[in-house]
């Protein structure tokens, strides 16, 4: 977070305001917040490994695919502001987000390929198709 807040500050004009849309957890929703944030990332490795085992892909490049992740609970998102020394917080709201508890395929597709699609592209090439995939999850 640090590094994200630093490298904005360089970008951002001074007296510049910047809003952060970011997931984040409650202390005590660690395993079910693990778990549905995982379950689309669970999904886009059986589909790598799965044009891998067709020959779409290569298995190296597919075992070098990372994607660091961590949802942080509200508590060390807001201390990670407080303590970077290039911004404060005007406003701090959480939205409430309710989990209806029903997994919609359609819903983790766009929300897979707006987090990834840059980083596939990165290190598979366009020519992957793998967003083809992921827009094919969509329709």
């Amino acid at each position: 977070m640090e590094s994200f807040l630093s490298a904005r500050a360089e970008e951002l004009v001074s007296g510049g305001l910047m809003g952060l849309l970011v997931p984040t957890r409650k202390k005590a929703s660690l395993i079910l917040s693990t778990v549905l944030s995982h379950y689309p990332f669970d999904v886009l490795g059986s589909c790598l490994m799965d044009k891998a085992t067709k020959g779409l892909l290569e298995e190296e490049k597919v075992d070098s695919f990372n994607l660091p992740l961590y949802i942080p609970t509200v508590e060390e998102f807001e201390e990670a502001m407080k303590s970077n020394e290039h911004f404060s917080i005007e406003r701090f709201e959480l939205l409430g987000l309710k989990l209806s508890g029903e997994i919609v395929p359609e819903t983790l597709s766009m929300h897979a390929r707006a987090s990834m699609e840059g980083r596939i592209d990165e290190h598979f090439g366009s020519e992957s198709c793998l967003i083809c995939s992921l827009r094919k999850l969509q329709s």
